[in-house]
């Protein structure tokens, strides 16, 4: 284990390994394995890692720096909702309530099994369809580039 701990392995990654060492070393009596060398190891702990968030500060000036424009509406709503990137890309317009100032969370955009992508209404978990309110800033802006996607249709 001391290799292992002296690797840069997450703390997940190292318990991870100790319960599989474990798991093996201990069905190993099973077929002559006298000692299992595991019993006598503590397992590692697993802290809770705090999480580092951007400032306003520092979210304004990534945007400002963003090279495709393309790229701006998406990474605006997954740094103003917490979306995951399937969800934002998955994210139809008449999900967005702009008079309540709400986004409902029904469908991903994911790859199938021969790697195509698609609309699925099968998100990650039962507590990801959700709804969620969004800010004015953001209301704003996904109101005007709504404006403009109807003029050009």
């Amino acid at each position: 284990m001391d290799e292992i701990n002296d690797k840069k392995l997450s703390q997940r990654s190292k318990k991870h390994i100790y319960r599989i060492l474990s798991s093996a070393l201990s069905k190993g009596k099973r077929y002559g394995i006298k000692e299992d060398i595991m019993e006598d190891i503590e397992a590692p702990k697993v802290g809770k890692q705090e999480i580092e968030y951007w400032t306003n500060h520092e979210v304004e000036l990534f945007m400002q720096n963003l090279n495709s424009k393309n790229h701006a509406l998406p990474i605006l709503l997954s740094l103003a909702t917490g979306m995951r990137r399937g969800e934002v890309l998955g994210l139809r317009w008449s999900k967005i309530d702009f008079d309540n100032k709400v986004i409902s969370v029904t469908h991903q955009l994911k790859k199938d099994n021969e790697g195509i992508w698609e609309l699925s209404p099968q998100l990650k978990t039962s507590s990801s369809y959700r709804t969620m309110d969004i800010d004015d800033e953001t209301i704003k802006i996904l109101e005007t580039i709504n404006d403009n996607r109807i003029k050009i249709n």
